[in-house]
């Protein structure tokens, strides 16, 4: 069965039944979706939490950050199979939806909508929800907040390395010189996504659904603009722009400066729809940082 798809267990009997998960590269937009889903809606679709589900995500980023930009795996690796290399626009985006998830994992971790040493899905204090607004005191363990670090650094290091090495461009001239750079594009994919979070968990509340436990929507909106404190960060002006926030986080200052644009355009007067677009290499294995 493919990842965010709605499904029961029907029994004849009273009965223990035992299932499993199976995350793989090539259905991983499908399991971002649903990790919205469960994030938004949890217990209406839910009678479980999988919360340990973050350290596998961290795990596969590691993989491929070491197999496509330290090239770390030989040539008759078996597992080079499961290596997402960006032959064209889908294998590109599920590469950057591993990374948005890898960026983003703090956000979709129940603990940290739960006060620091409180049990989960407890209900806060007035003193607690305070202290867990102006400090973000948190339940996340100290291993995971190390392992998120690493996992959100290893992500933008990926980024980094498909702007290098890679151009977005017309499939009717592949080989012309105008070419949609990556970094634009990835903060526009993660602006969106953030965007469309934020917006269903507006709606859901509107409509009686809490979700995760403690998770408002201004702590949400605060765990977004949390992710991105610097504010020349690109994915910071992304986000704010297409969120079209006038003061981007709470309690943080605002970013003044103008935000980069995001749309997916060849020149000034012509947009193309992603599918007239095809990922062309342009670097070979060379590395750069901007």
């Amino acid at each position: 069965m493919r990842p965010n798809t709605p499904h029961a267990v029907l029994t004849l009997q009273n009965s223990v039944t035992m299932g499993s998960h199976f995350f793989a590269m090539s259905t991983i937009q499908d399991t971002f979706l649903g990790m919205i889903h469960t994030f938004v809606l949890e217990k209406l679709l839910t009678h479980t939490t999988h919360n340990d589900f973050l350290q596998v995500m961290r795990q596969m980023i590691v993989f491929v950050h070491g197999a496509l930009t330290r090239d770390t795996l030989e040539e008759d690796d078996e597992t080079r199979a499961h290596v997402p290399y960006p032959k064209d626009i889908k294998s590109l985006v599920d590469i950057l939806t591993l990374c948005n998830i890898g960026i983003m994992q703090h956000i979709f971790d129940f603990d940290t909508y739960t006060y620091s040493m409180n049990e989960p899905n407890s209900k806060l204090t007035t003193q607690q929800k305070d202290e867990h607004w102006k400090y973000d005191n948190n339940a996340v363990p100290l291993l995971n907040r190390r392992a998120a670090i690493h996992a959100r650094g290893l992500s933008k290091d990926i980024i980094h390395w498909l702007n290098a090495n890679y151009e977005i461009r017309d499939k009717a001239d592949p080989q012309g010189k105008l070419g949609i750079g990556l970094a634009n594009f990835a903060a526009g994919y993660l602006a969106l996504q953030c965007s469309a979070l934020f917006s269903y968990k507006e709606e859901a509340i509107k409509n009686g659904h809490e979700g995760v436990s403690n998770c408002t929507v201004n702590m949400l909106k605060r765990q977004i603009a949390g992710t991105f404190p610097c504010i020349n960060d690109p994915f910071r002006k992304a986000i704010k722009e297409e969120m079209k926030m006038e003061c981007f986080a709470l309690g943080l200052p605002d970013d003044l400066m103008d935000c980069i644009a995001h749309t997916v355009t060849v020149d000034i007067n012509r947009e193309l729809p992603v599918d007239e677009l095809c990922v062309v290499r342009t670097q070979g294995n060379y590395w750069k940082r901007e």
